[in-house]
């Protein structure tokens, strides 16, 4: 009896670290910068990715299109920074960050959809 109890904690353990290890890759602190500008205006969109397994592809989706594949930037223990530049054209514009990682893939779990830039 004693030995089944042991083992059930084992186990719940081993799949907590598990469960851990995949929440730990996200993507996170997404903006767009400036937060304003005109048609000449380059726009940075930028987004990291934390996590234990290889870097995935990272994507921005402006105003809900179809993702752009961003620029692996910089890493700097255990993040990895992803860059895209573009013009916009008139309007409020909104975005949002996905990879190719396994499960869902990345939408960012904190704030899902972002707002912005602004353009005159």
């Amino acid at each position: 009896m004693k030995t089944a109890g042991i083992i059930t904690v084992v186990v719940a353990l081993a799949i907590a670290v598990v469960v851990l290890v995949y929440a730990s890759d996200l993507l996170c602190c997404g903006q767009v910068t400036p937060t304003s500008g005109d048609n000449f205006t380059n726009f940075k969109y930028t987004v990291r990715w934390t996590g234990s397994s290889n870097p995935p592809h990272a994507y921005v989706h402006i105003d809900g299109g179809q993702g752009v594949m961003m620029t692996l930037y910089d890493f700097t223990s255990g993040s990895y920074k992803y860059e895209y530049y573009t013009r916009l054209g008139s309007g409020n514009h909104n975005f949002y960050f996905t990879d190719d990682s396994e499960g869902e893939g990345g939408r960012d779990p904190n704030t899902g959809v972002y707002v912005g830039p602004q353009v005159e």
